[in-house]
């Protein structure tokens, strides 16, 4: 189900090898549900917390690669609009940072 939801929305699906540990879970969000300057709570229960986990092992997996994306795009003097699209075709695998960035330069 989660492959056809990944699917229709053009989306790159992220599965770590094994599931992780409440441990884990909790070690990766930690510091995210601190409250002060009252400042709601980030999560409210376990099923947010692995949601923030989730995203954070996605995020984590990507980031290198948007950050390559970025110093490029922004030395070629893309907008950010422009850099957006960049950075979804080249994480989709459409196109490498090179080829989708030059689609803007010529």
């Amino acid at each position: 189900m989660v492959e056809k939801i990944a699917a229709t929305f053009s989306s790159r699906l992220e599965v770590p090898r094994e599931d992780f540990l409440r441990k884990d879970k909790n070690l990766m969000t930690r510091g995210f549900n601190s409250v002060g300057n009252g400042e709601e709570k980030i999560f409210r229960n376990r099923h947010e917390r692995d949601a923030l986990a989730s995203a954070l092992y996605g995020w984590g997996k990507v980031k290198n690669l948007v950050s390559r994306i970025d110093k490029k795009a922004s030395a070629r003097g893309l907008s950010k609009r422009e850099r957006d699209i960049v950075r979804t075709r080249v994480i989709l695998g459409r196109e490498s940072i090179d080829r989708s960035v030059k689609r803007f330069l010529d």
